[in-house]
């Protein structure tokens, strides 16, 4: 056990801030083992109780209650309900809310509606998941600490002060959880009145009890969570938040259903002061939050619920008022999970069981709503024991899209009613390998990787490690149009082919690989731009000195103070120019090797690489924006129809917003290379040549109103079908354009957006079920 440190904390508890004695109506850690063991053994049929894991530093047991009729099978076909107790120690009136919702229903469990939802619903309770830190408070060391215990500054002892903020030691669990966790307080943040009391962690998940919630939201997949909070300084008290409306800028995909959820439950718990309902909101920031990550990964509704006013500790009365009132919401949101219940308006529900249409078994697929499913999300996928997928959405219409690697994407249009829905898929597989590819590359050092994407299949993938130079490796595939990527440390080559029935073989000879230009950024005297780039320098785990270009201080991989607010700027549009233009050999193959790191709002803050002929008008080759946050590689090729020799280079940062807050830890650059090759391709008699390499160009005028063409190229032989599809900045499919054969051939195609408001759209061209690249459009009407 850790010494306790309390210095000079003495004499502030002299001078009358010593801590208050709890009312006794709150429940201690060892009442709460001893209540749910007692539990257990008088309700074995419906209740069972298993440690869930252990606390970060004192290794406290975490339990964990699951209610429901089937208690003993651990995969039952039916939702699954998360509710939580508090992550925050002083925030006590949510262990209560959750051990009085248990005894609740277990003690009716033979009356409706208690009975409905044990033999429909899984529920799941964890009434404190941060008992080391409760125990701080339950034993009166000081009743206002917030955070676990880990020990931050590695002294060996247990590092607190009992004025608000000031907890030296601890990591806040609520900004420990993955999503947006970069932009929670790092350590001795000195921003603010409580300088201490939100640290993030050294890490994301780094926190037993945060990888507790997570690991059980990825085996279980909950349909809705509560997570119980109450606010110290009053200002979001008697609040009900749901995920999300980011600094009134983003909102969530699912905003519609999730909104409904949050006010459902407000409208049923009362306020202290019974002047009517809890209030209802959208969460506004962004800061590594269990709500937002359960939503963004798993497709969990979870509701964040500031149980009480500023009084976080009342007594027994108010205690037990505000439990009482919390627990009508939980019994609204529980006969909202059923499949149908006179209490709800709607039971709105979609789910369905994935099979595989020949053997019937159940398959792990991903199921996606076209019109809700943004990049950044992790795909939601199905039970692989039932093939089960659960979905809460309002009723109306939906195009639902089933897919799994080796079968035939499904795809159609539902309308969800206001109870359960039930869409049962069968999966068509893909016809068996009809095929090889004897492949001999030679030309290049060190081991080999290709990759191959089938687009007549489902764009299916087939990955080969360690090629080895003038070795000849057989893949087997499926027949059809395939594009062809080969890396290694020093080559990278691309080429697109028909690949026949039967044996295939083909020699790729790289004869000529030039280097033409390298930077590795120690400095940017051969660049002229804005002035907010600049070079930083870091030791890597190895011990070497590396150095980057960056836009943003926060790429130190040192979280010194404050830093956690050095990212770009908003509404930024930063600009570098190589100097002086490059020689590029227009009868070769060019391409750009770029070495970066990125971190930038998905859908809307974009790194971008330009190249141009004459440093006047300039063509967008390549843009990116997301979470890539570790080294990594991205090969440009430049564009054959480039005309000329001379080839400056632009490199470009784009925010797209003025909001401060709506900005991350941006793009940094650790070199920067341009190569020339020529491949030989020698196929067998029966393959075709190479085919023309996809593209799409910038549409032309850009920004415009109302029409724009868009260009693009595509193989007229090998393209069965295409289309472009339009995004809006949500990530909304807002239209499709089919192109027709002629347009195919052209390479043109006009869009009329009169019937669309001003704003940035993104555009994808589509060939043969493969996506070929993505652009953004500016309307202005």
């Amino acid at each position: 056990m850790k010494r306790v440190l309390i210095l000079a904390f003495l004499v502030i508890i002299s001078m009358g801030f010593a801590q208050a004695t709890l009312p006794s109506c709150y429940w201690t850690n060892e009442e709460i083992h001893t209540k749910l063991m007692e539990l257990e053994q008088l309700y074995p049929d419906v209740c069972s109780v298993e440690i869930a894991g252990y606390s970060q530093e004192d290794n406290m047991p975490i339990y964990m209650v699951k209610l429901s009729d089937n208690v003993a099978e651990f995969e039952e076909d039916e939702p699954v309900v998360l509710l939580n107790g508090p992550l925050h120690a002083e925030e006590i009136l949510g262990v209560n809310v959750t051990m009085d919702t248990i005894i609740d229903i277990l003690e009716n469990r033979h009356q409706p509606p208690y009975l409905m939802w044990l033999n429909n619903l899984q529920v799941y309770l964890i009434p404190i998941l941060n008992p080391e830190g409760y125990e701080v408070v339950m034993d009166g060391t000081d009743t206002s600490y917030r955070k676990n215990k880990r020990d931050t500054n590695n002294n060996g002892l247990f590092d607190f002060n009992p004025n608000v903020g000031y907890d030296v030691d601890g990591v806040d669990n609520n900004r420990n959880f993955p999503f947006n966790w970069v932009h929670g307080d790092t350590l001795y943040c000195p921003i603010g009145t409580e300088v201490y009391d939100y640290y993030r962690g050294e890490a994301p998940l780094s926190e037993s009890e945060t990888r507790i919630v997570y690991d059980f939201c990825e085996e279980f997949k909950p349909v809705y969570s509560v997570q119980w909070h109450s606010s110290r300084s009053g200002n979001f008290s008697e609040k009900v938040y749901f995920p999300w409306y980011w600094y009134d800028v983003r909102q969530s995909p699912d905003f519609d259903i999730a909104e409904h959820i949050a006010q459902g439950m407000a409208n049923e718990i009362l306020k202290e002061d019974e002047t009517g309902p809890y209030e209802c909101y959208p969460g506004k920031g962004r800061k590594g939050a269990e709500d937002n990550t359960l939503y963004q990964e798993f497709g969990t509704i979870q509701i964040l619920i500031e149980c009480g006013t500023l009084n976080l500790q009342p007594d027994s009365l108010g205690m037990q008022f505000v439990s009482d009132e919390c627990n009508d919401g939980v019994a609204w949101l529980l006969n909202r999970a059923l499949p149908f219940s006179n209490d709800t308006d709607t039971n709105s529900l979609l789910t369905g069981v994935v099979t595989d249409a020949v053997t019937g078994e159940f398959l792990e697929a991903e199921v996606a709503l076209t019109e809700r499913n943004p990049v950044y999300f992790r795909p939601r996928l199905t039970r692989a024991e039932s093939g089960r997928y659960w979905r809460p959405l309002l009723s109306g219409q939906y195009t639902l899209e089933v897919k799994k690697e080796g079968y035939y994407t499904h795809t159609q249009s539902i309308n969800v009613l206001n109870n359960l829905t039930t869409k049962n898929v069968a999966l068509e597989p893909l016809p068996n390998t009809n095929s090889t590819l004897a492949i001999n590359i030679s030309g290049f050092t060190g081991a080999g990787k290709v990759t191959i994407v089938n687009h007549d299949y489902e764009d299916l993938v087939y990955v080969t490690e360690d090629i080895q130079n003038n070795n000849t490796a057989s893949i087997a595939l499926l027949s059809g149009n395939i594009s062809f990527t080969f890396e290694s440390n020093d080559k990278y080559f691309e080429e697109d082919f028909v690949i026949n029935n039967g044996p295939n073989n083909i020699l790729f000879d790289i004869a000529s690989y030039e280097q033409i230009y390298t930077e590795d950024f120690t400095s940017i005297d051969d660049w002229t731009g804005t002035d907010n780039w600049t070079i930083k320098t870091y030791v890597n785990s190895a011990g070497n000195s590396e150095s980057f270009l960056t836009d943003s201080e926060y790429f130190n991989f040192t979280f010194e103070e404050g830093f956690d607010n050095s990212f770009y700027e908003p509404n930024c549009d930063y600009q570098l120019i190589l100097n002086s233009p490059i020689t590029i050999n227009p009868d070769s193959r060019n391409y750009i090797e770029l070495e970066h790191w990125l971190y930038s709002e998905w859908l809307f803050d974009f790194a971008i690489v330009e190249i141009s002929s004459d440093n006047s008008e300039w063509t967008e080759i390549w843009s990116k924006a997301g979470q890539f946050d570790y080294l990594h590689k991205d090969w440009i090729l430049i564009p054959d129809t480039f005309e000329g020799d001379q080839l400056y280079i632009k490199l470009r940062f784009v925010d797209d917003n003025a909001e401060p807050r709506l900005v991350d830890p941006g793009w940094n650059i650790n070199n920067l290379t341009v190569r020339s090759y020529d491949v030989n391709v020698t196929p067998n008699a029966e393959n075709s040549s190479p085919v023309v390499i996809s593209s799409l160009g910038n549409n032309y005028p850009n920004p415009f109103n109302p029409e724009t063409v868009i260009s693009f190229t595509l193989d007229a032989k090998s393209t069965h079908s295409a289309s472009i599809d339009i995004y809006n900045i949500k990530g909304q499919k807002v239209e499709t354009l089919p192109l027709t054969a002629k347009e195919i051939t052209s390479g043109r195609v006009t869009w009329n957006a009169g019937n669309n408001s001003s704003g940035v759209y993104l555009y994808r061209l589509k060939a043969n079920n493969k996506v070929v690249d993505i652009k953004k459009a500016t309307l202005l009407k």
